[in-house]
């Protein structure tokens, strides 16, 4: 039968029609079941049926295309060149919706390749070197036995030495001398389907060390004001920057030109709930292992990613190239270090990963700095700070220098209720008149927020944005607990209006610690409905 689709919403819509060439050749082409079947689609049920068509286009049947899939509003289908079939899915509701997406939809026949995933502890360090190899991670979603085999490869002028290591789900190895290595595993099933996953080894050179000294994580920051920092270095091959520690115990100084290789960079956070409007490619970067290696404008494990985009930046042809060593992984095309597979990313999504670099240039308001000792800028309206360090060895003859890097956050003055790491007693609310559009209410006799690591050293006063509509009540500042050490505190007077929100300003007891900062909520007599809080400013 028809399904009914005319009533109570929209109608279905027709989509493309699939016809099977049995010529193409694409591991993901739809079976020839679906031959002269035209798709269509319902907005408002979250289905995609298959009408198949006789020779002579007159209807034989329908069916349920992948039932047990749940397509969130379809509203778009497309077949490419290669077989798949492409879902625009609108999202549940009006407007822009975090749950719309672009599916595709492979065939995959009979069995299915394995999934190799290497695991691979202590992988760069002094020779010699004991790595351990676990392949526990890697799966069959057929749910056969698999087999495994575990490679260390060289190449040493244009020549690969491969040495084998063992045929267990987990092994040992053993590096005597320094070189750059590849481990190779292999995974198989029982019908010879094979995946590999690598993971690079490092023997000879010792990772870097790098310490802030100043500031502390949770520290305050100025948004637009630079932030004095210095840095601590510790290397194995190169020294230490610490120079008293060095006569003291007979330590190798760092050699002078250890500030030319090193940096740090300030880099918005977006606040919860606010996420930075960045591109996609940039977002997709973020999620994945880019930053570990890559930095914008200037050399970690891998080259620049400026540097990268000057040089492919006219060449189309390139982005192409690019992405298939993103994603099959690549060796000697900036350095010996090699570049670790990337399978787990969708070729798209790689593809919108590759022409965000390319798209680079060198920026002018970079925010970062070099030194051991220095000043980094911050963006003006800036919520939250990361500084990020790293530090670049010296390498060690012919094995490659190694990057070693650091961070933590700064927090503003002004914090915004809602950001607390904890609460109870209270829930997080939307409002035009709080300051980012939220607040914290419903608040309760003893409810609490919970600002972790705060520089309670660097606060004497404090302004906090209230408004209430209930009993009111009193605010008290504690350290540690919500029982610990009474700060401060200040009396909320009931103004009437829930959204109407005044400013209290009180002083706290000077402390010299830091930790954790608790703002609870008093009102024994009246227990509920105090009040709601837009945000504090620590001064």
């Amino acid at each position: 039968e028809f399904p009914e689709l005319g009533s109570g919403g929209r109608t279905a819509c027709a989509g493309p029609t699939y016809d099977f060439s049995p010529s193409l050749d694409s591991p993901t082409k739809f079976p020839e079941h679906f031959h002269r079947s035209l798709f269509i689609y319902e907005w408002s049920r979250n289905w995609i049926m298959a009408v198949h068509l006789d020779q002579d286009g007159n209807l034989e049947r329908l069916e349920h295309f992948l039932p047990d899939e749940i397509f969130v509003r379809p509203i778009d289908l497309q077949f490419d060149a290669e077989g798949s079939l492409y879902v625009i899915e609108y999202g549940e509701t009006w407007g822009v919706n975090p749950d719309a997406k672009l599916v595709r939809v492979d065939y995959v026949r009979g069995n299915r390749t394995p999934t190799a995933v290497a695991q691979v502890d202590n992988n760069i360090g002094r020779e010699p070197l004991m790595v351990e190899l676990n392949a526990n991670a890697s799966t069959d979603k057929d749910g056969d036995p698999l087999s495994y085999r575990w490679r260390a490869i060289s190449v040493d002028a244009g020549q690969s030495t491969v040495r084998e290591l063992g045929q267990d789900v987990t092994a040992t190895a053993t590096f005597e001398q320094p070189g750059v290595f590849t481990i190779e595993l292999q995974v198989s099933d029982a019908q010879a389907a094979t995946s590999v996953s690598t993971q690079p080894v490092i023997v000879g050179n010792t990772p870097p060390v790098v310490e802030f000294l100043t500031p502390h994580d949770g520290d305050f920051f100025t948004p637009g004001e630079p932030i004095p920092y210095q840095l601590l270095i510790d290397d194995f091959e190169d020294g230490t920057s610490d120079f008293e520690a060095a006569d003291e115990f007979d330590l190798k100084p760092i050699e002078l030109t250890a500030p030319s290789r090193t940096f740090v960079r300030a880099e918005e956070v977006a606040a919860p709930g606010n996420a930075v409007n960045e591109p996609l490619g940039l977002s997709l970067m973020r999620q994945s292992d880019c930053f570990n290696c890559h930095a914008l404008s200037r050399p970690l494990v891998g080259p620049a990613l400026v540097e990268i985009a000057n040089k492919y930046r006219d060449q189309p042809h390139q982005i192409e190239e690019s992405v298939k060593r993103v994603i099959n992984g690549s060796t000697s095309v900036w350095g010996k270090v090699p570049m670790l597979p990337h399978g787990q990313h969708s070729r798209e999504q790689v593809q919108q990963m590759v022409e965000y670099v390319f798209s680079l240039q060198a920026d002018t308001r970079d925010t970062s700095a070099i030194g051991l000792r220095n000043s980094v800028p911050t963006p003006a309206d800036a919520q939250t700070v990361r500084l990020q360090a790293s530090y670049t060895d010296l390498g060690r003859g012919e094995i490659p220098s190694l990057t070693g890097s650091s961070s933590l956050t700064l927090r503003p003055r002004r914090l915004q209720a809602e950001a607390a790491d904890e609460f109870r007693g209270t829930q997080a609310l939307a409002a035009e008149q709080a300051e980012h559009g939220k607040f914290m209410g419903s608040i309760e006799h003893n409810a609490f927020l919970r600002f972790a690591n705060m520089p309670l050293n660097q606060i004497k006063r404090v302004t906090v944005r209230v408004a209430s509509a209930g009993s009111g009540g009193a605010i008290e500042l504690r350290q540690g607990a919500v029982d610990g050490p009474l700060l401060g505190s200040v009396t909320v007077e009931v103004n009437g209006q829930w959204l109407e929100f005044y400013e209290k300003d009180f002083a706290l007891v000077a402390s010299a610690e830091r930790g954790d900062l608790f703002v609870v909520f008093k009102n024994a007599e009246h227990p509920g409905g105090l009040m709601n809080i837009d945000w504090l400013q620590f001064k």
